[in-house]
């Protein structure tokens, strides 16, 4: 069953505290290997005692002069992190919604809440028919600084706020899980998402902020197992790899967005 902001619990969210004063970077090892993706040292998963993988994935601002050729279009338009690497559990997860931009904590819980529904909706390969897919569970607000847990793999999926050393990144998507091997056994473990206080948020769609809904919406998507796409053909999917200020075009999944999930689950 898909989450909805009325299973989505709340922690004491009056008394909100974020990282203010520290500017994160990749980890230690990171390596990039695609466009906006890069493969960090392997990591024991607290939760099962395997070795897994672990990827961040970074999420710029639209460059001025970006003009891939075309590739993939319509239904074709979406891409895995790898062929058969999807949640096996439902797990729960964990978001501190102290921001720089005086969005209401609520509004950040319910909204992340929302958007998780809108791939879980979507994995049946339909949009809007009362038949879902849960794949990544309860949210829950706390006032935990979860920044501690940067770029690790910690046991826990945790959102947050924090300054990003790149001011070019909008949010980098923390993945851990298996992805090589046989596809049967390939899964997802672990997710965290950081948005970069660097920029201003909206939850309006203001043109010179980020809607947090359209990152949000994206973003996910790397958390339930997609990846970036960057054909021209594809830059109105809500998986096009880059954004812009003002951008709300991926609040809501297009045809690739829905075939893709819907393969994948």
């Amino acid at each position: 069953m898909a989450i909805n902001s009325a299973s989505a619990q709340k922690e004491n969210s009056s008394k909100i505290n974020f990282p203010q004063q520290k500017v994160f970077s990749l980890p230690d090892g990171a390596v990039q290997i695609d466009d906006s993706v890069y493969k960090l040292p392997q990591a024991r998963d607290p939760k099962s005692g395997e070795l897994v993988e672990g990827f961040a994935i970074v999420h710029r601002k639209n460059p001025v002069n970006f003009n891939k050729p075309a590739g993939l279009s319509g239904a074709a338009c979406y891409g895995f992190l790898a062929t058969g690497a999807k949640w096996k559990v439902v797990e729960p997860w964990l978001v501190n919604p102290a921001n720089n931009s005086n969005l209401a904590p609520d509004f950040i819980l319910n909204n992340l809440t929302k958007d998780i529904g809108k791939w879980e909706d979507a994995a049946d390969g339909v949009v809007g028919n009362d038949k879902s897919i849960d794949i990544l569970g309860v949210g829950t607000a706390t006032t935990t600084d979860l920044s501690v847990g940067y770029g690790k793999l910690n046991g826990k999926n945790e959102v947050y706020f924090a300054s990003l050393a790149d001011n070019n990144t909008i949010a980098i998507t923390y993945i851990w899980g298996i992805f090589s091997g046989s596809t049967a056994k390939r899964q997802l473990v672990e997710w965290d998402q950081v948005y970069n206080t660097y920029y201003s948020w909206s939850d309006k769609g203001a043109a010179n902020k980020m809607d947090f809904e359209d990152i949000a919406t994206h973003e996910l998507g790397h958390a339930v197992g997609m990846n970036d796409l960057y054909q021209k053909a594809c830059n109105q999917q809500t998986m096009y790899g880059y954004a812009s200020l003002g951008e709300i075009i991926k609040r809501t999944l297009e045809i690739g967005d829905i075939n893709g999930i819907s393969i994948l689950y």
